[in-house]
């Protein structure tokens, strides 16, 4: 009977270097995934701003169709213009919606007669025409 009180109990658990060999290659998996979600989350951005960019272009070609805009808005939006500085369209939009990839940026609307009645509609962030096509050089 003392024989079966003697024995040594085993103890359960790991060693420290066994903890210190999972935390080294859940590091190392760290370090590889991370600059992926870099990339991921500036692609958002990007895919965002183009969501919002033909938000502001269907408004504005609904709102053409419909001659909503005053003489003197359609004169501004013969050069790049700030959307919320035209009164029609801010009232039509629910929010005017700021750039996420170039941080600070405002969309602009263009608005160019193309024959006796079309209109190309541009809209541009910083300089570069977003929709209806996004430069390879915006991204």
């Amino acid at each position: 009977m003392k024989t079966l009180l003697n024995k040594k109990r085993k103890k359960k658990g790991f060693t420290l270097i066994e903890i210190i060999i999972v935390l080294a290659i859940i590091g190392i998996l760290v370090t590889l995934i991370m600059p992926k979600f870099g990339n991921i989350t500036s692609d958002a951005k990007v895919k965002a701003d183009f969501a919002n960019a033909k938000i502001i272009h269907d408004a504005t070609a609904a709102l053409l169709a419909q001659d909503k805009f005053t003489s003197e808005e359609i004169k501004k939006m013969e050069t790049s213009t700030k959307v919320e500085e035209i009164t029609s369209l801010k009232d039509y939009l629910q929010t005017i919606p700021n750039s996420k990839s170039a941080k600070g940026k405002d969309f602009n609307i263009m608005v160019k007669k193309v024959g006796t009645n079309n209109e190309k509609i541009s809209v541009i962030i910083n300089g570069t025409e977003v929709y209806p096509t996004l430069n390879e050089d915006y991204k």
